[in-house]
């Protein structure tokens, strides 16, 4: 197994001993921002040695991500390794050639890669357990992986299967936040203010105003909407309320990525790598 790419990296992994802790010299890992990783799992299938480099290698990868972003990614190989455990046949192969196992001619991992989607990812969709999109989040994380690791040279490339066909049709469409008009009033109520904007030559058909006057029927009482007016006011104040909360979520998430930047700059003044910026 060659790991000459890597070993060319090994000057990265040791200036990032700071942000990677080893617990009590096991197979796992706590990163600067708190993530512990559990390595555990791949021992019976590598072998503690290839172990060691998978997991310093994927937690160098892992610091660039946000928390979020790494524990999405992270389950999807665990999952994995834990599944291949359940599998002495699979798992025997790929211990036997883990030493070098980016030069793979009987492809083990790619046909223990497969299998995995096959059975823990493709066959729950298939049976209406996991949604499209689930199912293409899942493939899309564990992917990631595999390829980072194919391209520093510590395991073969695998192909990724592909998506199901128009699976996005399945997908639910997710409301803006000036959509957000949830309705908390009985439906006899919702039916009362209907029939009485119906009554006042209210267009009742739209789907986006049945949608406004359900809100509606939450808020206000139906005798309060005497006339046009009336519901025109009701309906201003409605949107007036859904354009402040997107106006507080914009300003909130432009601070929370501003503070970031700010503190990528600081971080970057402090190595002394130059910043460059367009002009």
């Amino acid at each position: 197994m060659r790991f000459s790419r890597t070993h060319q990296r090994r000057s990265q992994i040791e200036i990032l001993d700071t942000d990677i802790l080893s617990v009590d010299g096991s197979f796992q890992y706590q990163l600067a921002n708190g993530i512990l990783l559990d390595f555990e799992s791949f021992v019976p299938c590598l072998g503690a040695a290839v172990t060691r480099k998978w997991a310093l290698e994927l937690c160098q990868y892992y610091l660039r991500f946000a928390v979020r972003t790494v524990k999405a990614r992270r389950d999807g190989l665990l999952d994995l390794f834990k599944w291949l455990n359940n599998q002495p046949v699979l798992c025997r192969r790929i211990r036997r050639n883990s030493h070098r196992l980016t030069v793979d001619p009987s492809k083990n991992w790619q046909h223990a890669v497969a299998s995995y989607v096959d059975q823990r990812l493709t066959l729950p969709y298939r049976n209406n357990e996991i949604r499209s999109t689930t199912y293409v989040e899942k493939v899309g994380a564990l992917f990631l992986l595999i390829d980072h690791l194919a391209s520093v040279g510590l395991a073969p490339s695998c192909n990724k299967p592909q998506p199901p066909h128009n699976y996005h049709a399945a997908g639910k469409q997710r409301p803006t936040l000036l959509e957000l008009h949830k309705s908390n009033a009985p439906p006899s109520v919702v039916a009362d203010l209907l029939a009485r904007a119906k009554h006042l030559g209210i267009n009742d058909e739209d789907a986006e105003m049945k949608k406004l006057l359900a809100a509606l029927a939450g808020r206000v009482s139906t005798s309060s909407m005497a006339d046009e007016t009336s519901f025109a006011r009701a309906i201003y104040e409605l949107n007036d309320e859904a354009l402040k909360n997107l106006r507080t979520h914009v300003e909130k998430t432009y601070m929370k990525w501003a503070a970031v930047h700010q503190r990528g700059q600081t971080l970057l003044a402090g190595v002394g790598i130059p910043v460059y910026r367009d002009q």
